[in-house]
């Protein structure tokens, strides 16, 4: 929870959605967490915490729901949401170089699949200001949107060490303030979210990797985070 130091956890009743407190929390966490995400076996949980330039690690009690064990590694600058590549094996988290710097990077870390603790490896600059990393559902291909330097940067996934390369063609998509990303569950759209001219842009995902972009949408208001549901039918705009 932003402004505190713990992460609430809750059941949540599948026939009408109502939430009940698990035992125990809410659990103590590194202070203003503002992100949270599983890896895909639901074992383990990664908390960001950019006031402590941090990563915190927990381990979930799966019958219980319970965070347990954390530990935490540090991070380059101020980190406020981390990707996992879907075979479970990679993290990417995008970062400031420095502690409020301008310049940024996309670290990788190997997750070890027995603990999943993390293992720094490759880190990808970025030349302005990347802010969120987007794989697509093979694992092949990431974009990150880039605030500073206008664009969306694609790149190619190394299936050995998870590393990130520019596509040698096409690796940035020319567009000012790119902000909020989905892409929808087959991989084919990615949806970027446009404050400065109140849209959301459509691109075409290509074989290669490389976009196009297809489609605009006016939406009325500055939007920033964007979502699609499971089925791939609805892209909801905040």
């Amino acid at each position: 929870i932003t402004g505190s130091s713990v992460v609430d956890a809750y059941s949540h009743d599948p026939s009408t959605g109502a939430l009940t407190g698990v035992p125990g929390g809410p659990f103590t966490a590194a202070a203003n967490a503002t992100s949270i995400r599983f890896e895909p076996q639901g074992r383990i949980a990664y908390v960001t915490s950019p006031s402590d330039l941090a990563i915190q690690r927990f381990e979930v009690d799966r019958g219980s729901g319970a965070l347990s064990s954390p530990s935490s590694i540090a991070t380059s600058g101020e980190a406020y949401g981390v990707t996992i590549h879907p075979n479970g094996k990679f993290m990417y988290v995008p970062a400031p170089l420095a502690p409020g710097g301008l310049a940024h990077q996309v670290q990788t870390y190997e997750i070890a699949a027995d603990t999943g603790a993390l293992t720094p490896t490759n880190a990808e600059p970025v030349p302005g200001q990347g802010m969120m990393v987007v794989l697509d559902p093979s694992g092949r291909h990431a974009y990150v949107n880039d605030h500073e330097r206008p664009g969306v940067r694609a790149y190619s996934i190394d299936p050995q060490d998870g590393s990130l390369a520019p596509l040698t063609d096409h690796p940035v998509v020319d567009i000012n303030g790119p902000y909020g990303m989905a892409m929808d569950p087959a991989g084919k759209f990615l949806f970027v979210t446009r404050r400065d001219l109140n849209t959301v842009e459509t691109f075409t995902i290509q074989a290669d990797g490389s976009l196009s972009l297809t489609g605009s949408h006016d939406v009325g208001g500055e939007p920033i985070a964007a979502a699609v549901d499971a089925s791939g039918r609805w892209l909801h705009v905040t």
